[in-house]
């Protein structure tokens, strides 16, 4: 099936969709606006069916009847919480100057991606990805639990002195352990394996590390940028502590 092709990148390049899966996300995204075309729904997931056919009658998408094991290879998950959508992937836009962005530098594990993606929604960041993988690969989406559809995607910047942003590295150790109020902020998080590399350590006129206990090496990428975040936007005062 030609949606199943949507697990590789390429495909997804070629025809600027992805899938989506699971009740929630499908139902978020046609409440969005995104363009769905195809919706799949097992006849005997009936929560993920009553979804399925609200989604596609809302988008005009077609609806399309399947068996569990063919919902499955569309999925590509061992136990797929349908439906499952065939969505175009929604156009970047440029930096919007007066948002603080988070920036994925080389993030390799689609994992990490979406959960950092998620994060960013939480605390109120744009997203920029440079390099590593890709941010509408389904695993990155499924990681995301729906943070596509409330934070903005934003174009990568030839150079990241052009971005009219603080730039604020990231390191394991070294750097500062808070951040002025000053904004708005480009945070920069390196790969899980890598970190950064030392020119865009150079580019960026801060450096953050989150506080850790003696004898920590270093954190999860996920964790570490969510907590970075935390830290930028508490700082900034942009939190409902009530929530």
């Amino acid at each position: 099936m030609a949606a199943g092709r949507l697990h590789r990148a390429k495909h997804r390049r070629a025809t600027n969709t992805t899938l989506l899966e699971g009740p929630r996300i499908v139902a978020e995204a046609a409440e969005a606006g995104w363009n769905i075309t195809t919706v799949f729904a097992a006849q005997d997931h009936t929560d993920g069916l009553s979804i399925a056919t609200a989604a596609a009658a809302s988008c005009g998408a077609d609806l399309v009847m399947v068996s569990p094991a063919m919902l499955k290879k569309v999925a590509g998950t061992e136990h797929p919480a349908g439906p499952v959508a065939v969505a175009e992937i929604p156009a970047s836009t440029p930096p919007d100057p007066a948002c603080d962005v988070l920036i994925l530098y080389e993030i390799a594990d689609p994992g990490n991606v979406g959960a950092l993606i998620r994060s960013a929604a939480a605390f109120g960041f744009d997203v920029i990805a440079i390099g590593g993988a890709d941010p509408w690969s389904p695993k990155a989406l499924r990681a995301a639990a729906g943070a596509h559809i409330r934070t903005a995607l934003r174009d990568a910047p030839a150079r990241l002195a052009e971005l009219p942003h603080r730039l604020v590295a990231t390191a394991p150790a070294g750097g500062a352990g808070e951040i002025g109020a000053a904004g708005p902020v480009a945070l920069i998080i390196g790969s899980e394996a890598h970190g950064l590399p030392p020119e865009v350590m150079d580019e960026a006129g801060e450096v953050l590390s989150v506080p850790m206990r003696p004898g920590v090496e270093s954190l999860n990428a996920a964790v570490a940028g969510s907590l970075a975040m935390f830290m930028v936007a508490n700082t900034a005062g942009r939190l409902d502590h009530q929530h």
